[in-house]
């Protein structure tokens, strides 16, 4: 294992360990670019274990290096946020990578979205008719669709649906009787 290692990677990277300045930030992540690239490189020499390849942690490391980092240069270079794959693309997490980033007004998380859809009539009991979980990329009004069809195939589509505070028709005639 090379120098420095043990110390970078003993203990999970979480952003209160990372350093604080930017240009500390920027060197950490050339060197994390550096330690991936060398990694890589032993996976793929000749006389390495084939099974390394079948490994999930390289797989990731596959797909995480060229979405974190230019690798057409001698040495990985860290992209600009802007140089990045969609949020929709880019794995968010190392150790969940069905998770994704998402910003939703002046809310930042990486994970998922749950979409709940409650019967709120008026003389009803306000229960909940649907359920799903998305990555957290995922627009709620690309639910709409889905959500409706599963809804009308158990005969419970509403009038109308009041999606994040946003009203949609649903595309159906009003509903008469219970």
């Amino acid at each position: 294992m090379p120098p420095g290692w043990a110390d970078r990677y003993g203990h999970r990277v979480e952003n209160y360990r990372l350093p604080q300045t930017e240009a500390e930030r920027l060197a950490f992540a050339t060197a994390v670019g550096a330690d991936g690239a060398v990694i890589l490189t032993r996976v793929d020499a000749d006389d390495a274990p084939a099974v390394l390849e079948e490994l999930e942690a390289v797989q990731v490391l596959r797909a995480v290096w060229p979405q974190q980092y230019d690798l057409a240069a001698n040495s990985p270079r860290w992209r600009a946020t802007e140089e990045l794959p969609s949020s929709q693309e880019r794995i968010a997490s190392p150790y969940d990578v069905e998770c994704r980033y998402a910003i939703k007004r002046t809310t930042r998380w990486t994970g998922y979205k749950c979409h709940l859809t409650e019967h709120c009539g008026p003389d009803l009991p306000h229960l909940v008719t649907d359920v799903d979980t998305t990555d957290a990329s995922q627009s709620d009004q690309n639910m709409i669709a889905p959500i409706h069809d599963r809804l009308d195939q158990r005969d419970l589509l509403p009038d109308e649906h009041l999606v994040d505070t946003r009203l949609y028709g649903c595309g159906h005639p009003p509903r008469r009787g219970p």
